[in-house]
C-alpha cells in the first residue's frame, strides 16, 4: 500500500508542476519545492494508521500496533493468544485480517478496500498467494479436523477402545479332547464298536464333565493392531491446534511442531510395519 501511496504521489507532484508557469525560472524552483512538500503532507497521502487486537480468554484483549509492541506488555507472558484483529490504512487504501480460534475451525480472514479497484483486487491476490503458501499440507489439514474426535468424547472413545476391545477378543477355549472325539466318531458314523463309546461322551459333554475350560488371550498380532489403533485413537485427541506466535502461544507452536514430527515419522512406520507382518504372516 505505501508503494501504490507513493505511485500516487508522484502522480500528483508532476500533474502540479505541469501547471508551473516556466517563464520564471526562480518562481519554478520555488513552486517545485513548495509542492513536493505539501503533496506528502496532505489528505489522503497523509494517511497511515496502523492497530491490532489479540483476544485472551475470559473476553479479554490486548491493543497494539505490532506484536513486538504487544509482546512488551507486562503481566501477559503466560497469556496464550486466541486470536488476533489487523487493521492497516495507507493513504485511500485499508486491509483488514482476523483469525479466531474455536473448537472446530482456525479460520483466517481478510478483506481488501481501495478507491482503486485494480489496486484491490491485486492485494487481495497477493494475500491469497500468501496464505496458499503458509498453509498446512492436507494431511495435517484433515488431522486438524480430526479434533472434533478430541475432548470428553475422545477421551471416552480412547477408554472403550482400550478396555473392552481386549476383552472382545478374548475367548474362552470349551474345545477339549471330548468335543474332538465327538466329531471323529460322527464323521466315522456310529457302529457297534464305538456305540458305548458314543453314549459315554453325549453324557460326559451334557454334563459338562471334562477339563476345565482354558481362556484363549489375544495374540501378538492382535496386540500389534491394537496398539496401531490405540495410536491413531490418541493422535486424533491431540490433533494440532491452532495457536498464535505471542506470550505462552510461542511454546504451544514449539511443543505442536515436535508432536507434529513425532507423529510424521511414527505413523507411517507402524502402518508399515503392519503391511509387512501381515506379508510375512501370509508368505
Amino acid at each position: 500500500m505505501r508503494e501504490k501511496r507513493d505511485e500516487e504521489i508522484n502522480q500528483q507532484i508532476a500533474e502540479r508542476m505541469a501547471q508551473i508557469d516556466l517563464s520564471d525560472p526562480k518562481k519554478y524552483k520555488e513552486e517545485a519545492e513548495r509542492i513536493s512538500k505539501y503533496v506528502p503532507q496532505s489528505y489522503p497521502f497523509n494517511v497511515e494508521r496502523r492497530r491490532m487486537t489479540v483476544y485472551m480468554n475470559g473476553g479479554r484483549s490486548a491493543d497494539g500496533t505490532t506484536f513486538e509492541d504487544l509482546s512488551t506488555i507486562p503481566g501477559l507472558s503466560n497469556e496464550v493468544p486466541r486470536g488476533f484483529q489487523l487493521w492497516a490504512e495507507v493513504a485511500n487504501s485499508a486491509v483488514e485480517m482476523s483469525l479466531k480460534f474455536d473448537w472446530l475451525n482456525d479460520d483466517l480472514t481478510f478483506s481488501v478496500k481501495s478507491k482503486d479497484k485494480s489496486f484491490s483486487d491485486e492485494v487481495f491476490g497477493r494475500l491469497e498467494n500468501w496464505v496458499a503458501e503458509v498453509k498446512s499440507s492436507r494431511w495435517l489439514q484433515f488431522w486438524f479436523r480430526a479434533k472434533a474426535l478430541g475432548g470428553p468424547t475422545g477421551y471416552l472413545l480412547l477408554l472403550i477402545y482400550l478396555i473392552l476391545v481386549p476383552l472382545a477378543a478374548a475367548s474362552v477355549n470349551t474345545v477339549g479332547p471330548l468335543h474332538r472325539e465327538a466329531w471323529q466318531i460322527v464323521q466315522h458314523g456310529v457302529d457297534d464298536s464305538n456305540e458305548k463309546r458314543a453314549i459315554q461322551l453325549i453324557l460326559a459333554l451334557q454334563t459338562d464333565y471334562g477339563p476345565t475350560p482354558v481362556p484363549n488371550f489375544p495374540s501378538g498380532r492382535f496386540w500389534a493392531y491394537f496398539s496401531l489403533g490405540a495410536l491413531f485413537i490418541f493422535g486424533f485427541n491431540f490433533s494440532p491446534k491452532g495457536a498464535v506466535g505471542l506470550w505462552r502461544g510461542r511454546q504451544q507452536i514449539e511443543t505442536q511442531r515436535v508432536w507434529i514430527r513425532f507423529v510424521s515419522i511414527t505413523a507411517p512406520l507402524a502402518i508399515f510395519s503392519a503391511l509387512v507382518s501381515e506379508l510375512i504372516h501370509f508368505l
